[in-house]
């Protein structure tokens, strides 16, 4: 009886997701950092992450969720805090990441890049327009496509990804702000993981994956 019960708690296989998350305990988000944090706040209502200098972090929900056709992730999401003038708040898809047993989960970063073959999507929303960036990439803070939206501090926001086979849509309270192409046809899985990068403060309160009819 011991052994089922284990072997629940260690299955990878993708859960179906609660139809919304309000509330975490601790164990059920995975902390990662190039740089010392000063937040980081895994249970309650709110989940929360910050670091004390420029380098990047992330905060990457533990579960595989199922990629179904039209998913969609809606993040209830805000930035509070930006010492260094500017913030740079991110959100991260992870594709086909590893199973929750593997050691990629432990440390998947290696300096500023990803470490594993995942592929992930990157949505920095930087108040920076020089780093408002978004698309594939190994970076965790950077990548090849630009857009122009930003949202202002203290001021939650519903950001959703709409995930077809083809390409990732981006809107922000309702409002289209980037989209993506690539095939995504062959993936099963994806993680998913709020950033923050050069000290900003990014707080996430609500968490909802679903499918589009």
């Amino acid at each position: 009886m011991a052994y089922f019960f284990l072997s629940l708690l260690l299955d990878a296989s993708p859960q179906p997701p609660r139809p919304i998350e309000r509330s975490w305990r601790s164990g059920e988000w995975v902390f990662v950092t190039n740089d010392p944090f000063l937040t980081k706040e895994d249970s309650g209502s709110v989940v929360a992450l910050q670091i004390s200098g420029r380098g990047e972090s992330c905060a990457i929900r533990r579960r595989l969720f199922p990629l179904k056709k039209n998913t969609c992730v809606a993040l209830r999401i805000r930035w509070t805090e930006a010492p260094f003038g500017h913030a740079y708040p991110s959100v991260h898809l992870f594709f086909d990441p590893p199973p929750l047993t593997h050691a990629w989960w432990r440390n998947p970063m290696e300096g500023n890049q990803w470490s594993g073959t995942a592929p992930v999507f990157l949505f920095h929303f930087a108040t920076d327009p020089g780093w408002r960036q978004y698309g594939m990439s190994r970076k965790i803070e950077s990548s090849d496509w630009r857009h122009h939206y930003s949202s202002a501090k203290n001021e939650w926001i519903d950001l959703r990804f709409t995930i077809s086979s083809r390409a990732i849509d981006v809107s922000a309270d309702g409002k289209e702000v980037a989209q993506f192409h690539t095939p995504l046809s062959g993936y099963r899985t994806f993680a998913i993981g709020i950033g923050d990068q050069t000290s900003t403060r990014v707080e996430l309160d609500e968490l909802r994956v679903f499918s589009l009819r």
